[in-house]
């Protein structure tokens, strides 16, 4: 099953969706407005990149 990311793109300022199975900062996604390529360890600090750089991309969020 595929998950959605709500990612913020540094080139157009949307909110870009990426479908991932298996997400690493090392990866590329591309913003669905605009194109734009960007590694996800390149993207702002939010608490998206934050999961994917602790590898807890796609767990239930502890609320």
């Amino acid at each position: 099953m595929k998950k959605q990311l709500s990612l913020h793109c540094p080139q157009c300022g949307c909110d870009q969706f990426v479908d991932a199975e298996q997400v690493q900062p090392s990866e590329t996604v591309n913003c669905t407005a605009c194109g734009a390529a960007t590694l996800l360890s390149d993207l702002p600090e939010t608490d998206t990149a934050w999961d994917a750089k602790r590898g807890e991309l796609g767990k239930p969020v502890q609320s």
